[in-house]
C-alpha cells in the first residue's frame, strides 16, 4: 500500500494592552487559528503502483476564533487580582470513508464561553493563598461547569518556598488518537453535547529554592485523575456522533518535575526534567480488555536545556536541546496460519494468516532529540518596536520516527517508518504596537 498525507497549521493573534492607572491593567485579544491533517491510503497493483483501490481516506479540520479581555489589578491591600472573559467559536469536522463506504462523518461547531477571577493574597511574610474559580458554558449539550482552584504558599525564608495546590479542569476540545487499526493520525475535536465533557482534578506539591542570587531550582510533585476520556471505537459501522463514534473512560497521570533556572545575568536559560506516568481504561469495553494502558502521548522521560545571551544591543541569540522517550504504539506480537478464515477483517492479510495483538502501545519508537537555535534582530519598523528571528529547527538532521506501518501480508511481516522532518530553516517577522 502506499501513503500520501498532508497537515497544517494556521494562526493569527492581535492583542492590545492598555495601562489605566499605575496599579491596573487591561488587555485585550483576537486569536483564529485553523488546522488541517489528512491522509489518503491506496492498494497497490502487480507492478508497485497506486491501483484504483482506495483503503482510506481520513480529513480532519478544526478553526477555533476566540475574543479575550483580561484585566488585572495589583498592590490594593497585599493583593494580585485577576478577572477575565473569552468567547470561542470551535467548529470541526472529521470524514473518514473508503471508495465504497463511509466510516465517520461527524461535522460539529459550538460556542464556548468562560469566565475566571483569581487572587494572589499575601497574608503576610510567611503565607500566601491564591485562590480561584472558572465559570464556562458550551453551547452544545447547553453544559455548565465550574473549576474552582486554591494554592497554599508557605514562604519559610526568603529563599524557600513550599507549595500546596489543587484545582478540577473542564475540558471541551480533545485531542484523540484515531487507533492502529482505523487510522495513524491525531484528531482534534470539540465536545458536541452527545458525551459528557472531559474532567481532570489535579493535586500540586511543590518547593522552590534560590540558593543563589541568580539562580533557582523548582521541583513538583503531581497527580492527575480523569473523567470521560474518549477513544475511537474500531467496532462502529459508521458514526455521526461522539457518541456513536468513541468509547468513554478514565485516566490517570502523576510524576515529577525539576527545573533549575539561571534567572540574572547576561547569559540565562534553565535545564528541565520530567519523569511521568499516563495511563487510560475504558471498562466493560474490548479497549485493551478493560485494563489500564499509556496512550501514545505517554513520555516516561522529557529533559530540555534553554539558553539565551544578548550579542549585543541589536542581536539576541538562543539555543534548545531536548530529549524524551519515544512515542507508543501497537504492535502484532505473533502470526497464525488461518487459511479458511473471512477476508478482509483487520486481523488478517490477504495471504490468510491471522496476527495476535498485545496490549495497546506494547512497544516504543526510539528515544527522540533535537537541537533548535535562533538569532533575534531587535530594531524599530517606522517607530514601532520590532524583530526578525532567523532559526534553524533540527540542526544536526535527525529523522525521529513519526509513525510505523506494518504490512502483515509479507511473512515476516514488514515495516515502514514515517520519519518527522530533517534540518529546516525558519524566518519569523514581529512588529509590536
Amino acid at each position: 500500500m502506499s501513503v500520501s498525507s498532508y497537515w497544517g497549521n494556521r494562526t493569527a493573534i492581535a492583542r492590545l494592552r492598555q495601562v489605566l492607572s499605575k496599579t491596573s491593567f487591561l488587555t485585550v485579544g483576537l486569536a483564529y487559528s485553523r488546522y488541517r491533517s489528512g491522509a489518503e491510503v491506496w492498494d497497490l497493483d502487480e507492478t508497485g503502483e497506486d491501483s484504483d483501490n482506495l483503503l482510506d481516506d481520513f480529513r480532519n479540520r478544526f478553526n477555533d476564533i476566540a475574543v479575550r479581555a483580561d484585566w488585572e489589578l495589583m498592590g490594593w491591600r497585599n493583593h494580585r487580582i485577576k478577572t477575565g472573559v473569552q468567547v470561542s467559536q470551535l467548529s470541526a469536522e472529521v470524514r473518514e470513508e473508503s471508495e465504497d463506504l463511509i466510516w465517520i462523518d461527524i461535522d460539529t461547531s459550538s460556542v464556548n464561553v468562560a469566565y475566571y477571577l483569581q487572587d494572589q493574597w499575601r497574608i503576610n511574610s510567611m503565607f500566601e493563598v491564591q485562590p480561584g474559580i472558572r465559570a464556562v458554558y458550551h453551547e452544545s449539550g447547553d453544559y455548565f461547569g465550574l473549576d474552582p482552584r486554591l494554592a497554599l504558599v508557605y514562604h519559610h525564608s526568603p529563599e524557600m518556598r513550599f507549595k500546596l495546590a489543587g484545582g478540577r479542569y473542564h475540558q471541551f476540545v480533545n485531542l484523540i488518537s484515531a487507533g492502529d487499526m482505523l487510522s495513524f493520525y491525531d484528531i482534534w475535536l470539540p465536545y458536541d453535547g452527545t458525551v459528557k465533557a472531559t474532567v481532570m482534578n489535579q493535586y500540586v506539591l511543590g518547593w522552590e529554592y534560590d540558593f543563589h542570587p541568580q539562580y533557582e531550582f523548582t521541583c513538583e510533585t503531581y497527580y492527575n485523575d480523569m473523567e470521560n476520556l474518549v477513544e475511537f471505537n474500531r467496532n462502529i459501522d459508521e458514526a455521526d456522533s461522539f457518541s456513536e463514534a468513541f468509547l468513554e473512560g478514565e485516566g490517570r497521570s502523576y510524576g515529577v518535575e525539576l527545573m533549575l533556572r539561571k534567572k540574572a545575568g547576561r547569559w540565562n536559560g534553565w535545564f528541565g526534567y520530567s519523569l511521568s506516568w499516563s495511563e487510560r481504561r475504558f471498562p466493560n469495553t474490548y479497549q485493551n480488555d478493560g485494563d489500564w494502558y499509556p496512550p501514545k502521548w505517554d513520555r516516561r522521560n522529557d529533559f530540555i536545556g534553554v539558553t539565551m545571551y544578548p550579542l549585543s544591543e541589536n542581536w539576541d541569540i538562543s539555543g534548545q536541546w531536548r530529549f524524551n522517550t519515544g512515542q507508543g504504539y501497537t504492535s502484532r506480537v505473533a502470526q497464525y496460519s488461518q487459511p479458511e478464515g473471512p477476508v478482509g477483517n483487520e486481523n488478517q492479510g490477504d495471504n490468510g494468516r491471522g496476527s495476535l495483538f498485545g496490549s495497546l502501545n506494547n512497544y516504543r519508537h526510539p528515544s527522540d532529540h533535537r537541537l533548535d537555535v535562533s538569532a533575534i534582530y531587535n530594531h524599530h519598523f517606522f517607530g514601532l518596536p520590532a524583530k526578525l528571528t532567523l532559526s534553524v529547527y533540527n540542526v544536526y538532521s535527525r529523522r525521529s520516527i513519526w509513525m510505523r506501518i506494518e504490512d502483515p501480508s509479507d511473512n515476516p511481516i514488514s515495516s515502514v517508518d514515517i520519519k518527522l522532518l530533517p534540518i529546516l530553516p525558519l524566518v519569523g517577522y514581529e512588529v509590536r504596537f
